[in-house]
């Protein structure tokens, strides 16, 4: 009968500790809000890499035969009366590097990354801005990355 109780207690320690190490996702995100005019500021999404892990960028193209490759970034903002994007988000200049595997090149960053969204905002008070960005990371292996964010934008 003792040996039911030690074979479930190694069963969920190793449920919980393959879980556990499926979560770890190499780029941890800052969301802040940078006023630029009257009527006028960008939102900086930062992307902290580790290091020899990679984050790949928006412009990732995709496998030659067109069926693959890896994830680009992806940045989706809830619409909202409060405001209105000016453009696409900006990213630094990325690297450029040939992949075997997708017979092409690859596009990433590696380090800190600063992205830029530039906005125009109608509200006269404080409002939010709510979104998502969603990503791949990879060394050996790749795991997905993103999060959802909430910005406090204060016009005054």
């Amino acid at each position: 009968m003792k040996k039911i109780p030690v074979y479930i207690t190694l069963v969920l320690v190793l449920f919980f500790g393959a879980a556990s190490a499926q979560m770890h996702d190499p780029v941890k995100w800052v969301f802040e809000y940078k006023k630029t005019g009257a009527t006028e500021g960008e939102l900086l999404i930062k992307a902290t890499i580790e290091d020899e892990w990679h984050l790949y960028s928006q412009d990732n193209p995709p496998s030659k035969d067109g069926l693959g490759g890896a994830t680009p970034l992806l940045f989706t903002f809830k619409p909202n009366s409060n405001y209105e994007l000016v453009g696409k988000v900006e990213e630094p200049v990325y690297k450029k590097q040939y992949s075997d595997i997708w017979e092409s090149d690859e596009h990433f960053h590696t380090g800190t990354v600063v992205f830029k969204q530039k906005i125009k905002f109608n509200a006269q008070s404080k409002f939010v801005i709510s979104g998502n960005v969603d990503g791949q990371a990879c060394k050996e292996a790749c795991v997905k990355t993103g999060n959802d964010f909430t910005i406090q934008i204060n016009p005054e």
